[in-house]
């Protein structure tokens, strides 16, 4: 029974570290460049500065989950 249990938490863990996006990692990482406005119903996260994400010469989107990278 342990087994499945540490299985079920790994998997669940798994998952979660794979919806990571660069966005994520970033607003961690950098909290100064992004802002959130928050109103009834939504949280939009903007960022403060214009920057591009560049990686080998390609410009990525936020929303590009880290495993892709």
């Amino acid at each position: 029974m342990k087994d499945a249990e540490q299985q079920s938490k790994f998997e669940e863990w798994e998952q979660q570290s794979y919806d990571v996006t660069l966005g994520d990692f970033l607003i961690k990482t950098f909290p100064g460049l992004f802002k959130q406005e928050i109103d009834d119903e939504t949280c939009l996260i903007k960022t403060t500065k214009r920057f591009e994400v560049v990686c080998h010469g390609l410009k990525i989107d936020l929303a590009t989950p880290m495993y892709w990278l």
